[in-house]
């Protein structure tokens, strides 16, 4: 376990906190006003707050090799969202808001809404049990706590994401019985929370998941009932539409591994080795938010579209035999990390981009490995998953080290990427037009 002493002392020795004499950069001193029909990302800079820091602090005062303690540090210094899955979590807002300087933005990840039931039925991801609540008591005792304090600090800039866990239960699964509660909890309760997170100091997105859940022709036909940009359009028409001033877009691949934009994108084990992109043309996820940009339209909804990329686990492709291989994978490395430069580069190339961010911490579980532990799922254990990991939520040194250590640049490991079943699989043909 590592102590509050030991953090202190490893995050001073790698230069995090001023060195003696030096002056913390100043907060605001006047309230933020954000104008979120302009790209905040282009002036504004993640914040790397205290919650995570130390951890990647004292990870680095463990590592041995000098090029995977740079990259530890480097890690430290870069900006990510802090998530609020809890009541207990909304209070590390307190502490996280001290050192945010004027010209940083603080990231949270809101995602308090259960899923439990319908989760264990289709399989896909952990249930959270006793951390979430139902919609009854959502805004009340979650998002109205979160608001406050969000008014009470109006002298820092914040970015939210919204809810990046409940959707593909929402929209992938009308039929399940077992998935009826997420549904309504989330019909009710998205607007309530953009309406009432609808404030000065805010820029929000709602979390559209990412290509593998809803790049599929149904998610995008107009009148199916699992199309993404309309169920997307009616929580933000139920919030008030037009009339919210900070509501700027969605998110997409938050605590996923898809890349933004390598072409022709990967193809998995059990799609076809001719026609994949026939099914889902989105093979990327800057395709996959023209898609959405082409939805949107076609259901004449004028939802705003800019798009965050959660770039955190996007370094190395291809690492996935299947789309829904999403627990610890044993072969991801980080993604670009996010700076105005990059920023700026992107965004001029692609004027519905507005950033790359870290939306996932590094080296923390998404559950554990062992079987029949708290939250464990299957595709914790399967042979792409990264073993041995605690439960979710929880960081380990070693998965640390491993995503650090295939943090070269984004490249192809060969389970996709145009290859159908691994290295040895077969060559898939992108186009079955002819062309």
């Amino acid at each position: 376990m590592i102590t509050a002493f030991c953090l202190t002392v490893l995050w001073a020795g790698v230069g995090a906190f001023p060195s003696k004499g030096e002056q913390p950069l100043a907060a605001c001193a006047e309230p933020v006003a954000l104008n979120a029909s302009t790209n905040i990302w282009l002036s504004y800079t993640l914040h790397p707050h205290s919650i995570y820091r130390p951890y990647y602090a004292a990870a680095a005062g463990i590592v041995n090799d000098t090029v995977l303690k740079d990259k530890a540090i480097k890690v430290a210094e870069t900006g990510t969202f802090l998530w609020i899955e809890s009541n207990d979590d909304i209070l590390k807002i307190d502490q996280a808001i001290q050192d945010v300087p004027c010209g940083n933005v603080l990231g949270l990840v809101i995602n308090g809404l259960s899923h439990a039931g319908c989760d264990e039925t289709i399989g896909e991801t952990p249930g959270a049990k006793g951390t979430k609540r139902q919609s009854e008591s959502y805004l009340e005792s979650f998002i109205a706590p979160i608001a406050r304090r969000i008014q009470q600090y109006q002298n820092t800039a914040f970015a939210l994401i919204i809810e990046p866990d409940i959707l593909p239960f929402v929209v992938r699964n009308p039929y399940y019985k077992e998935c009826t509660t997420s549904q309504l909890e989330y019909r009710s309760s998205i607007p309530q929370a953009l309406k009432a997170l609808d404030l000065p100091n805010t820029i929000t997105y709602l979390d559209a998941k990412h290509a593998g859940w809803f790049g599929w022709n149904p998610n995008r036909t107009p009148y199916d009932t699992k199309n993404i940009a309309r169920e997307l359009t009616v929580a933000w028409e139920r919030a008030g539409g037009a009339a919210l001033k900070q509501f700027r877009g969605v998110s997409v691949n938050v605590k996923s591994y898809n890349s933004w934009d390598m072409s022709p994108g990967e193809a998995f084990r059990d799609e076809s080795a001719v026609c994949a992109d026939l099914f889902n043309k989105a093979r990327n996820e800057q395709r996959y938010v023209a898609l959405l940009g082409q939805s949107f339209k076609a259901i004449n909804s004028t939802f705003p579209l800019h798009a965050i990329f959660d770039s955190s686990r996007s370094g190395v492709q291809s690492i996935r035999q299947y789309w829904h291989d999403w627990c610890n994978n044993k072969w991801a490395g980080l993604g670009p990390r996010p700076t105005l430069e990059l920023q700026r580069r992107v965004h001029a190339r692609d004027p519905n981009f507005d950033a790359f961010v870290w939306a996932t911490p590094v080296g923390f579980s998404d559950g554990t490995s062992e079987v029949g532990g708290l939250g464990w799922h299957a595709n914790c254990s399967s042979e792409v998953a990264y073993i041995p990991m605690p439960e979710k939520g929880a960081f380990s040194q070693n998965y640390f080290e491993t995503l650090l250590r295939s943090s070269r640049g984004v490249k192809s490991r060969g389970f996709g990427n145009g290859v159908v079943g691994g290295e040895q699989g077969v060559k898939l043909e992108r186009r079955c037009d002819g062309k």
